[in-house]
């Protein structure tokens, strides 16, 4: 193989590397924010399920 096709090829792998590598680290920072709203949610469902405890507790005193 040539130098200049060495040289063209060395580049196509470099732009393929940064294209993967972006999308990386798009679909990580999704991840991530995925995560968060997930323990939110999980957050939010505790509270509603103390609440709804709390509600049937007060409904029907023992």
């Amino acid at each position: 193989m040539n130098e200049l096709a060495k040289l063209r090829l060395r580049q196509a792998i470099e732009l393929v590397d940064a294209a993967i590598t972006q999308e990386c680290e798009a679909f990580l920072g999704l991840y991530s924010q995925k995560q968060q709203e997930n323990e939110q949610l999980r957050e939010q469902l505790a509270q509603l399920q103390e609440l709804e405890a709390q509600l049937i507790a007060a409904r029907d005193p023992l």
